[in-house]
C-alpha cells in the first residue's frame, strides 16, 4: 500500500523545490481538477508494491498529457505509466521501473474550440 510518510531508513534526496512546486498548481481547483486517491504531493512505495494508482477527476472534454522523469538518472519513463479513463476520472497507473525518486507531472488542455462545417 502507498504511504504518504516515508519507510524507516529511507532519506529523501536533497531536491530544491520551490514552495508550491509539488501538489496542484495554483489553476488546479478552478479548472475543475480534483485528487480522487491522494491528497499528499509525496507518494511512498512499500518494497513489495511495484506499482501506484493515482486517480484524478477531470471535466467532461479535458485532454491529458503525462511526463514521469526519474530523478536520480535524469531520464524521463513515460512508458512506464499507463491512463485509464474511468467515467469523469483518469486513471494513472505508474509503476517505476526501479527504485528511486521520480516526479509524475500531469498536463491539462481543456477543449473550448467548435467545428463548423458547410455542405457544398
Amino acid at each position: 500500500m502507498a504511504t504518504h510518510n516515508p519507510p524507516p531508513g529511507v532519506v529523501l534526496p536533497r531536491l530544491a523545490f520551490t514552495e508550491g512546486y509539488l501538489g496542484p498548481q495554483a489553476k488546479f481547483q478552478e479548472y475543475g481538477l480534483s485528487l480522487v486517491s491522494h491528497n499528499d504531493p509525496m507518494i511512498y512505495l512499500e518494497p513489495d508494491q511495484p506499482e501506484v494508482e493515482i486517480i484524478m477527476g477531470v471535466p467532461q472534454g479535458t485532454r491529458i498529457t503525462i511526463k514521469m522523469a526519474s530523478l536520480d538518472y535524469q531520464k524521463e519513463c513515460n512508458e512506464y505509466c499507463l491512463i485509464r479513463a474511468l467515467g469523469p476520472n483518469y486513471l494513472f497507473l505508474l509503476r517505476p521501473p526501479m527504485p528511486g525518486f521520480y516526479k509524475f507531472q500531469v498536463r491539462t488542455v481543456y477543449c473550448t474550440y467548435y467545428k463548423t462545417c458547410r455542405v457544398i
